[in-house]
């Protein structure tokens, strides 16, 4: 848990990004107007997404959040991928002007986030991982594909994944929890805006 009490998982993967968003908004605005083209914005979601277990909008309640351990983060790492999915689509619904935004999964990638596993993750690591998984160059291609496609491709607000647009879990578009989602984003981003 962070000192302002959100999940670590939680709070760097999807708080962090959407008060980064809220923040840079008019200035992606301003650009798309100025230079004549759309500005993107690109959340890294993940196909755990599809695993995100929310089984009441009560289990959401911060009470119920507890502290990261690297075995088993108690779901919260793929509901963080799960909202930052919900996010893109968010933005989308919203309309702002000149901007759009795509989720992207760019699939398991061999990389140094890998660095300091422990245990079998460290084995799987250094003896499977490079075999199996994408490279980093091969994981950026979906990054790349949602800054570049056209939108006719790739439709604003959705899910990337292998360079195309790609299905994702319901839960996405569940309007309860969107509004669960946004309720809590909008009251994190106004309580640290008025500076308590």
């Amino acid at each position: 848990i962070t000192k302002d009490g959100i999940e670590l998982n939680l709070g760097v993967n999807y708080v962090a990004h959407y008060i980064l968003t809220r923040c840079l908004l008019n200035c992606l605005q301003k650009a798309a107007k100025t230079h004549g083209d759309l500005s993107r914005v690109i959340n890294l979601s993940s196909a755990v997404h599809w695993l995100a277990d929310i089984k009441s909008l009560d289990s959401l309640h911060s009470s119920s959040w507890r502290s990261t351990d690297r075995e088993n983060d108690g779901g919260e790492y793929k509901r963080s991928k799960l909202f930052m999915l919900m996010l893109s689509r968010m933005l989308e619904r919203e309309g702002h002007e000149g901007v759009i935004s795509y989720a992207v999964n760019p699939g398991a990638v061999c990389s140094d986030i890998w660095r300091n596993a422990q245990g079998k993750r460290r084995w799987l690591a250094r003896h499977v991982f490079p075999r199996t998984f994408k490279t980093c160059e091969q994981g950026a291609l979906s990054i790349l594909a949602a800054c570049l496609k056209d939108t006719e491709i790739l439709p604003p607000g959705s899910l990337v994944v292998d360079e195309k647009y790609s299905a994702h879990s319901p839960l996405a578009d569940n309007p309860d929890l969107l509004h669960w989602l946004q309720t809590f984003s909008n009251n994190f981003t106004t309580t640290r805006d008025s500076g308590t």
